[in-house]
């Protein structure tokens, strides 16, 4: 929700006189849809923005694992994004993908063993 405290109109020149007339009449509505144009504007910028921060983010992410055992990574995928007055919810999939199809060897030698 959008507030303006202050809200004028003012014409000037010629028949302003009655033009201001008819805007005195109308000034609450008029208020309401600049208010109303204003949250939709805002909400439309903060969604633009959130999208182009989110499309640069890793979304998967390698296990630490050393090398030969370093086979799989998890993805977090978005499932939905909420984006509120005052919070933003984001539900997220995470899933763990095997890649050990680009490892050469298979199976896996046992790791070495501690000293």
């Amino acid at each position: 929700e959008a507030s303006l405290d202050h809200f004028n109109i003012k014409l000037h020149g010629g028949a302003s006189w009655l033009y201001n007339i008819i805007v005195d009449a109308f000034e609450h509505n008029i208020k309401k849809s600049i208010e109303n144009s204003l949250v939709d504007e805002m909400k439309d910028a903060v969604d633009k923005q959130l999208n182009d921060e989110f499309a640069t983010m890793s979304l998967t992410e390698k296990l630490p694992f050393h090398h030969p055992y370093d086979i799989s990574q998890i993805d977090y995928t978005f499932t939905d994004i909420t984006t509120e007055a005052d919070h933003v919810a984001v539900t997220v999939r995470a899933s763990i993908n095997d890649t050990a199809a680009s490892m050469p060897e298979f199976p896996l030698p046992p790791p070495p063993r501690p000293p």
